[in-house]
């Protein structure tokens, strides 16, 4: 025990000590105990990093769709993306049905639509275009659906084709949903069926 308090004091005084012997001797001792890393410490290391950056990207990807607020921009989308085949009193009763929800939780439609600018694909698309999803590539939407769609969001402020419902799906394409279990079938206005939630 006394020896090891004694080396312990040898050291604080070497370390203190600025004589050129006490520097060689600090200088030895220093390099032949420099920190080693095995390979297993900085696979290790180099795992959690990867890891540590995927979560980061992955929450950042998926913030463009966590904040489900509608606003009229995303309801229009989610037009695009929904209705887009349906006649105008069909958007419209999307768009009442949108609004009586007051959130995108749950509507594929909004994620389906991307605007592209053009000076990325500059020999394909024109600048300012919106485009649907459909497998794994995307189709231009004419213009015309952009502003029914646009006008249905007007205009479903002064309607109730819907008769308050605030779910909707394509029963015929899809058949009844589960989560359509124990609400109201209001309506069916073209290929949708609208729910209110009890």
């Amino acid at each position: 025990m006394n020896e090891r308090r004694l080396i312990d004091e040898i050291k604080a005084v070497n370390d203190v000590c600025t004589c050129q012997s006490c520097e060689r001797r600090r200088k030895k001792h220093n390099s032949q105990h420099k920190p080693r890393f095995d390979s297993i410490s900085i696979i290790k290391a180099v795992a959690l990093t990867l890891i540590l950056c995927g979560a980061a990207f992955l929450l950042t990807s998926c913030n463009a769709y966590a904040d489900n607020t509608l606003t009229p921009q995303k309801a229009v989308l989610a037009c695009m993306g929904e209705a887009e085949g349906e006649s105008q009193t069909g958007k419209i009763a999307m768009m009442e049905a949108l609004r009586n929800r007051n959130s995108l939780e749950g509507v594929y439609g909004y994620k389906a639509i991307k605007l592209i600018n053009g000076k990325y694909h500059k020999k394909v698309m024109k600048s300012g275009k919106y485009f649907k999803r459909t497998g794994k590539a995307y189709r231009p939407l004419s213009d015309m659906t952009v502003t029914a769609c646009q006008a249905a969001w007007v205009d479903s402020a002064y309607t109730n084709y819907v008769k308050g419902a605030d779910h909707w799906e394509a029963v015929q394409t899809f058949g009844r949903p589960k989560w359509a279990k124990g609400m109201i079938q209001t309506a069916k206005i073209g290929s949708h069926t609208f729910f209110k939630s009890r």
